[in-house]
């Protein structure tokens, strides 16, 4: 959670999250990570990256702006790609 998210999240219960797709629990050592020249930031967890699409999506999540690594692009290309996360303002 401390690579990740916004100190304090937010709880706020939805009544329909049974409608939700549960998918893999992130894996210990998750991060947010961005490459030069790629203005995507990704969560690398599962060993794949898995794209953001939008700013709203990342601060739909509580994601951390100031957790963001930065790898070099090289690094970003050799690590699989997986879906891209959506979310309520996708």
């Amino acid at each position: 959670m401390q690579n990740l998210f916004n100190n304090n999240p937010t709880i706020t219960p939805d009544i329909n999250i049974g409608l939700v797709a549960e998918g893999n629990p992130l894996t210990s050592g998750a991060v947010l990570v961005v490459a030069n020249g790629d203005p995507t930031v990704y969560l690398v967890t599962n060993g794949v990256k898995m794209g953001i699409p939008s700013p709203g999506v990342f601060n739909d999540y509580q994601f951390n702006w100031g957790k963001i690594q930065t790898i070099p692009l090289c690094v970003e290309n050799f690590i699989p790609t997986g879906p891209v996360i959506q979310g309520p303002t996708s």
